[in-house]
């Protein structure tokens, strides 16, 4: 059985519990600035009531109201940037929106997009649009992208390239190669041997190379990287798209060009054209 004295040791050698520790919790300079101008409200609030309007220890509470001043001009500067960020951002919102149509314009033509790109344009329509103080830095091209919800593409390296290349040559089919020539002007079968007006820009006609190459299989570098020249393997796109986009951000007037005016049609054969599909594979190979 257990006397007084014997419980009143034990209860000597407990340890007390520790108390629970407040969270520590950091006001924004925004909240700092409502506790400020709620203390020099009327009627005045104690410090303790501040503590537990805003969840904060009264230590916390005497020095906030201890570096008001500091307070003050941080939330002034910070206002006095906004201002001057929203400022800008309405100064250059003409760019904004000339470079989002063009990259929505380029995307469909399926160019190359990146960051540098984008920032290399953007100088360019500034020139265009005389805003000789832009500056197409990484943090104006960061707001750009978000305000846009544009998705760029990541740079690559030349080995990337190289495996872009082979797996899309791997899945060609022959169909799709017999599809281009057909498009290119070549016939299914052979023609006729029909003499034809050779182009006299051409110093040898395209099917005369080929027959010709395919009895001496001597065939140089240089000669095979231009036999291909005339080949249409992608849409025409209109060169002056980016001069019609600026020119509905300038108000200048569009410019007809010389290359819009047709003043011939030539009737003259392409060179090549008396080839089939059979001599073009067989010259491949």
């Amino acid at each position: 059985m257990e006397t007084p004295q014997k419980k009143r040791k034990l209860d000597q050698n407990e340890k007390p519990s520790p108390s629970p520790k407040r969270a520590r919790k950091e006001l924004s300079i925004e909240n700092k600035m409502n506790l400020i101008k709620d203390y020099g409200s009327v009627p005045k609030i104690s410090q303790k009531d501040l503590s537990l309007k805003y969840g904060i220890g009264k230590a916390t509470v005497c020095n906030i109201l201890k570096r008001k001043d500091t307070y003050r001009a941080q939330y002034e500067e910070n206002i006095e940037s906004k201002r001057k960020r929203h400022a800008s951002l309405s100064k250059f919102s003409d760019l904004n929106e000339l470079l989002f149509r063009w990259f929505k314009d380029a995307r469909e033509m399926k160019l190359p997009l990146s960051g540098p790109i984008l920032q290399e344009k953007a100088m360019e329509f500034a020139q265009e649009l005389n805003l000789l103080e832009f500056k197409a830095s990484n943090g104006w091209l960061e707001s750009w992208r978000l305000r846009y919800m544009t998705k760029l593409c990541k740079e690559i390296n030349v080995l990337k390239a190289i495996h872009w290349i082979k797996k899309s040559w791997n899945e060609t089919k022959s169909t799709t190669i017999e599809s281009c020539l057909r498009d290119a002007g070549f016939p299914l079968e052979a023609p006729s041997n029909v003499d034809e007006p050779e182009d006299p820009d051409d110093e040898i006609p395209l099917a005369d190379l080929v027959q010709l190459k395919s009895k001496d299989q001597s065939v140089q570098i240089t000669e095979i990287n231009d036999v291909d020249d005339n080949l249409a393997t992608e849409p025409a796109f209109d060169c002056d798209w980016e001069s019609d986009l600026i020119s509905e951000f300038t108000g200048d007037p569009l410019i007809e060009s010389d290359d819009d005016v047709v003043t011939d049609i030539s009737t003259e054969v392409q060179p090549g054209s008396d080839m089939n599909h059979t001599n073009i594979f067989d010259s491949l190979k």
